[in-house]
């Protein structure tokens, strides 16, 4: 086997260098939207998507062509809305409740993983 290099060695050095072997399902998905397909998704306004951004509680990705959003944010900013609205809540207000049940699920999680 000189010369060549088995998965097992491979396996280290990837995590020796944190290097990924790309898969063939190229090219990669991407993880980020449009402002239109954001605000399309979790039915904001974009005045108050604007308001989120300059509230730094969303971040965004700013090109020459466009401004895109995570993913990831789409669950977060409708639990926002749902809560300001159902307890009519300032953003701010809403945002704090968000981050606060964000950080007990995390507690929880971890707590679980400790018992395990």
């Amino acid at each position: 086997m000189q010369g060549s290099i088995t998965r097992k060695m491979l396996s280290q050095l990837e995590t020796m260098a944190d290097i990924r072997v790309r898969q063939e399902d190229l090219p990669a998905a991407s993880h980020l939207l449009s402002e239109d397909e954001f605000l399309s998704l979790t039915g904001l306004a974009r005045e108050s998507l604007e308001e989120l951004v300059q509230l730094e509680w969303l971040a965004c990705v700013r090109t020459r062509e466009a401004i895109l959003y995570q993913m990831s944010d789409i669950l977060r900013v409708r639990k926002l809305d749902r809560l300001c609205s159902d307890f009519e809540l300032s953003t701010v207000g809403g945002t704090i409740v968000v981050d606060l049940l964000e950080r007990i699920a995390e507690l929880e999680d971890e707590v679980r993983r400790l018992r395990g």
